[in-house]
């Protein structure tokens, strides 16, 4: 990769135009590096870096399965967003990347980014309850009452031990937990946990709607505790 020193000089200090256009960002860095207008805005910068592929732990620590979902990144004050072809949640690092090449990645920070559409997923930051900083959380539903949230947090789960040799039976392996917050002043946002349940969704719901809604749960044969399933009911209830 001849060119990578070159690109990860460029990354560091580019900026995001104000005129997103459908691109491969990183593609078009190599040709782009002297152009008078950057593309990636101050302070929202790229860092390179090889993926260490080495781990005695298997699974994922991304949140989808192939990077080639396409994506757009909102940065703070562009109306515009910029489109990425390769793009993928690091679950265990909080943020979000881009693949280039197959085999390097690019981390972009987060401080200015604004929102993120992925995989028809909407990512936003709010200020995690545990934690007291901004993290990404998806918008599962969203409406001029409340807010459904789901934050992604990885766990690991210890392989099994011959309890005679104290030698590992199984790897261990990453595993994928979710939790669900709602926000009810988006002016300021407080998350509450929460569980996917009947009375979640009618909290969600205006009550002249709930009887609609409940029969429309009840011929679909939809489950309150199942996301799909919640979404489908949520969309209904807006559309009423």
């Amino acid at each position: 990769m001849k060119y990578l020193p070159i690109v990860i000089f460029a990354l560091s200090s580019l900026c995001v135009s104000a005129q997103a256009k459908e691109l491969s960002v990183l593609n078009e860095l190599r040709e782009n590096q002297s152009r008078p207008k950057p593309l990636l805005g101050p302070g929202s910068t790229i860092t390179a870096y090889k993926p260490n592929t080495a781990s005695d732990i298997k699974g994922s620590v991304y949140l989808f399965d192939t990077w080639y979902l396409g994506s757009k990144i909102y940065f703070e004050n562009q109306e515009d967003p910029v489109r990425i072809d390769g793009c993928n949640f690091n679950i265990k690092d909080e943020g979000f990347e881009m693949m280039y090449s197959g085999d390097s990645i690019f981390s972009i920070n987060s401080a200015y980014v604004d929102k993120v559409l992925i995989a028809n997923k909407t990512f936003k930051k709010y200020i995690d309850p545990d934690l007291k900083t901004n993290l990404f959380f998806e918008e599962v539903y969203a409406s001029d009452k409340m807010v459904l949230l789901k934050k992604y947090e990885l766990d690991i789960k210890e392989g099994m031990v011959n309890q005679m040799t104290g030698n590992k039976l199984n790897p261990d392996k990453y595993v994928t937990k979710e939790t669900y917050f709602v926000v009810e002043d988006q002016e300021n946002p407080i998350l509450e946990e929460t569980k996917l349940n009947k009375k979640l969704v009618n909290s969600l719901i205006t009550e002249e709607d709930q009887a609609k809604v409940k029969k429309y749960a009840k011929d679909k044969h939809l489950s309150y505790k199942e996301e799909t399933d919640v979404r489908y009911i949520l969309n209904y209830a807006k559309s009423i």
